[in-house]
C-alpha cells in the first residue's frame, strides 16, 4: 500500500524535503513495494523531461499566433456577413415578387363587385401560367442556367473576398 504522494515523490526526487522528512520518505519507500514503483515510475519521468530539448521560437511568437486568430475570426464574422448579405438580397427579391402579386390582385379587384374572389383567382390563375410557361422544359434550363450563373458569381465574389481579406492580414 502506497504511503507517499506524488507530491512528496516529486519533492524527494528534486531535493527539495528536509533532512527528517527525507527519512521518513527513504524508510516509507523500503518498506512499501508501491511508493518504490511509483518512485522508479516518476524517476524515469523527470529523467525523460530533462532529456527533452526546448525548441526555440522568436520572439514574436505569441503575437503572431494571436493575430492569425484574430484574422480567423475577422475572416469568420466576414463570411458570415456575406452570407447575411446573400440571403437578405434573396428575401427580399422573394418579398418583391410577393408584393408585385398581391398589388396586382389587389389593384385588379373591384370593391363594388362581389366578383373580387372570383378576379382573383383569375389572377392568381394567369400569374401561375405565366411561371407555368417559363419554367416549360424548354425555358427550364435557361432559368436554371441563370441561377446557377448567379451562384457561381456569387460563390466567387465570396472566395475573393476571402483571399483579400487574408492577404490584408498578412
Amino acid at each position: 500500500m502506497r504511503t507517499l504522494s506524488d507530491e512528496v515523490l516529486n519533492k524527494y526526487i528534486d531535493g527539495e524535503l528536509s533532512r527528517d522528512e527525507m527519512r521518513e520518505a527513504e524508510e516509507a519507500i523500503k518498506n512499501s513495494w508501491e511508493d518504490r514503483v511509483e518512485l522508479i515510475a516518476l524517476q524515469n519521468t523527470d529523467s525523460s523531461l530533462r532529456k527533452l530539448t526546448l525548441l526555440e521560437v522568436k520572439s514574436n511568437f505569441t503575437s503572431l499566433v494571436m493575430n492569425k486568430i484574430q484574422r480567423s475570426l475577422r475572416s469568420r464574422q466576414e463570411q458570415k456577413k456575406f452570407i447575411v448579405g446573400v440571403v437578405s438580397i434573396f428575401m427580399v427579391m422573394c418579398l418583391a415578387i410577393v408584393g408585385i402579386v398581391g398589388f396586382e390582385i389587389i389593384r385588379n379587384s373591384n370593391p363594388v363587385t362581389p366578383t373580387i374572389l372570383k378576379d382573383s383567382i383569375k389572377y392568381v390563375t394567369s400569374a401561375s401560367g405565366f411561371i407555368a410557361h417559363l419554367l416549360n422544359s424548354k425555358n427550364l434550363s435557361i432559368v436554371g442556367s441563370a441561377f446557377s450563373l448567379g451562384f457561381i458569381i456569387s460563390v466567387w465574389f465570396f472566395f475573393d473576398y476571402s483571399k483579400r481579406l487574408r492577404k490584408a492580414g498578412k
